[in-house]
């Protein structure tokens, strides 16, 4: 049950962070999905994988309210607001390690899919690493291009969305289609042959 549970909410995730405005709830569902299925496979990565996932979610979500919170509650005091600043430090510190983690959640991902590729054999889901660690290697190029105003900027962006997207459908589809692979059979040994007869 929870093998199907964790490969469904995997599945859909990943197609669903494809998609944009619809992506963050796709991130919640990878991450369950992974400490689902790492939990039922016993593998501690995976597991890992999905728990620094959820816990960086949360603590985004956590250091939004508490942030909006202070602030809402100083607007019209400006005498208040550098204290409510002061105090949303601590909002703005957990957003840095939520950031942080977000990034390991995401190299980590990468493992876990090509893992779970060769586990249950899926070329589908090997060819969209390949396509996530491209679209990766793109957006890191553009960096300084975008910093630079250079020209074809949004045309290299809007490539590394493309193939981003592509990525997401293809580890989505591979995941759901997934076929669990037969146990190989034991290896019988032959019977040693008689004695020869005296």
């Amino acid at each position: 049950m929870y093998r199907l549970l964790g490969k469904t909410l995997l599945g859909i995730g990943y197609i669903l962070v494809a998609i944009p405005y619809v992506n963050i709830i796709g991130v919640i569902l990878v991450a369950i999905g992974w400490y689902t299925l790492g939990k039922d496979r016993d593998r501690g990565l995976w597991k890992a994988t999905g728990l620094l996932g959820i816990i960086a979610f949360i603590l985004i979500i956590v250091a939004i309210a508490v942030g909006a919170s202070i602030i809402f509650a100083a607007m019209g005091n400006p005498q208040a607001i550098a204290h409510a600043l002061a105090a949303s430090a601590g909002a703005i510190i957990a957003l840095i390690i939520a950031a942080i983690f977000l990034v390991i959640f995401g190299i980590l991902q990468l493992v876990c899919l090509w893992q779970f590729a060769n586990e249950y054999g899926s070329t589908l889901v090997k060819v969209a690493v390949i396509l996530y660690i491209l679209t990766i290697i793109i957006a890191l190029a553009a960096i300084p291009a975008a910093m630079a105003m250079g020209p074809g900027v949004m045309l290299v962006i809007f490539g590394a969305g493309i193939l981003g997207f592509i990525a997401g459908i293809l580890a989505g589809i591979g995941i759901l289609t997934a076929k669990e692979q037969a146990p190989t059979p034991p290896t019988t040994q032959a019977p040693p042959p008689p004695p020869p007869p005296q």
